[in-house]
């Protein structure tokens, strides 16, 4: 319900402020179209979560189906794979997805663990990144 890839002025009140390094505001903008797959989505923790459940839960079986070749390899490396729109990583028998995104002073981080129904949304509004701590905390609540 809440995710937007242009803020709206009504809309300004319920998003954060992101920050540089150095503490400074950083004004969030809006991304021109060709950017807008790379940066320009914005989205609620709720709506996080909802998407992030939908990975093991989807709510109905024509989304199951479309979730579950985002989560098919159509690239392999030696020690990931990337499928669409996931990176796929291995901890030790630990099969996870992530995904992190990075924006004019803002960062996130989503690791799921879909086998073990276990995600992890980090939402930060600095430059400075959660991907490090996110994956040791999926890893933590997955005992693994």
């Amino acid at each position: 319900k809440d995710i937007r890839i242009d803020i709206r002025k009504q809309d300004s009140a319920a998003y954060a402020k992101g920050y540089d390094e150095d503490g400074s505001y950083h004004f969030p903008r809006n991304l021109p179209p060709i950017y807008q797959g790379a940066g320009g989505l914005r989205s609620t923790a709720a709506d996080m979560l909802k998407y992030a459940k939908a990975q093991w839960d989807a709510p109905n079986k024509k989304l199951e189906k479309a979730i579950q070749l985002t989560h098919d390899t159509t690239f392999p490396d030696k020690n990931f794979h990337i499928g669409m729109a996931w990176v796929l990583f291995k901890y030790g028998k630990l099969n996870t997805i992530f995904h992190n995104g990075a924006s004019g002073g803002f960062r996130s981080y989503l690791g799921v663990a879909p086998e073990k129904k276990v995600a992890v949304i980090i939402l930060v509004n600095s430059t400075v990144g959660a991907d490090k701590q996110g994956a040791m905390l999926l890893q933590r609540l997955c005992n693994n």
